[in-house]
């Protein structure tokens, strides 16, 4: 949650995501600058994709689970789809932005994005917000700003996506990708 504080609650924060995500894809869909750019901003929407969905998976969902009227049902939903762009995202991470699945990845990606984005938005939050005080969605939104520091920043298919597996195993997957993503940033700039 780029813009969460201690203060802000839950549900805004994740409305303020998701706007953020939009806007990324929106940039890429009509930007018409070369590969190397649009590899950078893809990679900039994986990573936060990934962070998003992560700490979504680790807090959101388990409030959802347990408040919600038929909250499982609803979580299980959003997770099958988080696998399938979790894999997207992955075949992506490995195309070059010359080859022509490139767009076909980016757009199912980003098809795949907005229906999560609208189910989160239309179903998910309002039961949520109607289950919950406004105290306790502002603490939520505090641990899922905090989390967000080290959650990962590449799709991992395979790891889990329930806790308590994925509270133990995210941060250290996070911390391996920030090492990749450093030795990656040295690597391009020739230090």
């Amino acid at each position: 949650m780029t813009t969460t504080n201690g203060d802000e609650e839950l549900v805004q924060a994740i409305h303020g995501e998701h706007r953020e995500i939009e806007g990324l894809f929106e940039e890429l869909e009509r930007d018409t600058a070369g590969p190397e750019y649009r590899r950078q901003l893809v990679d900039h929407i994986i990573a936060t994709l990934v962070r998003h969905i992560t700490v979504t998976e680790q807090y959101l969902y388990p409030e959802v689970r347990h408040r919600v009227p038929d909250g499982s049902v609803l979580v299980d939903q959003l997770l099958d789809e988080h696998a399938r762009a979790e894999e997207a995202m992955k075949e992506l991470e490995r195309t070059s932005p010359s080859d022509a699945r490139f767009e076909q990845l980016l757009g199912s990606l980003a098809d795949r994005t907005r229906q999560g984005f609208d189910s989160e938005r239309e179903r998910m939050l309002p039961q949520l917000e109607a289950a919950c005080g406004t105290d306790h969605l502002n603490r939520l939104g505090a641990k899922m700003a905090l989390a967000k520091d080290s959650a990962p920043t590449h799709p991992h298919p395979g790891a889990p996506d329930k806790p308590p597996s994925n509270l133990i195993i995210d941060p250290g997957i996070g911390i391996v990708d920030r090492i990749r993503d450093a030795l990656a940033s040295s690597h391009v700039s020739g230090a």
